[in-house]
């Protein structure tokens, strides 16, 4: 990605089209402004000289500690009149999904993208909206102790919806499918 085509670059973008379709008008300067406020930062020069992100690391969103006090004190000194209508946690939403990467099925930049988890937990894998999860289960999945908010691939869960690090779990060896069992037979009998 070019340096004038990285990460905050597509999130400003994206404050821009979303504003755009609101029928709001913001400059880039302005929306590069909001962005970095959102990050910490008075200025993307700001930004980029503190060297804290590496703005081409699709992950960088994941490390992300949203400063909304100082977003909302960019948005008082820029454009209070065009912005009034946004909430200050709503407008980082706008811009924290623009930070996001699309989802890898889809192509859409929405607030339901998450990172796909590799085979290593921790490790991300690619970026799909949970639409796309519920649409597509051929392809993607769930893990039943990760949760649902955590998404592997279909083919990285084993037939019971295990991720590698969860598998065998739900497989009870004899002694604790016994107790199980006496503790359904109790509740039942009183």
């Amino acid at each position: 990605m070019p340096a004038d085509k990285d990460i905050i670059y597509t999130a400003a973008t994206h404050v821009q089209d979303t504003l755009e379709k609101m029928g709001k008008k913001l400059g880039p300067s302005h929306a590069h402004e909001l962005t970095a406020a959102y990050m910490g930062f008075n200025s993307k020069k700001a930004l980029i000289d503190s060297g804290e992100y590496d703005l081409n690391d699709p992950e960088l969103v994941l490390n992300l500690d949203p400063d909304l006090p100082k977003l909302e004190e960019k948005v008082r000194k820029l454009r209070p009149d065009l912005l009034q209508k946004f909430t200050i946690p709503g407008l980082g939403r706008v811009i924290n999904t623009g930070l996001t990467p699309p989802c890898e099925c889809c192509g859409y930049r929405l607030g339901a993208v998450v990172p796909i988890t590799g085979r290593r937990h921790g490790s991300v894998d690619g970026w799909v909206c949970m639409h796309c999860v519920d649409r597509e289960e051929d392809t993607y999945g769930t893990c039943h102790y990760c949760g649902e908010g955590v998404v592997y691939r279909a083919q990285t869960l084993n037939r019971d919806g295990e991720c590698p690090e969860h598998a065998g779990e739900s497989n009870m060896d004899p002694e604790e499918e016994e107790g199980w069992n006496s503790l359904a037979e109790y509740w039942l009998n009183h």
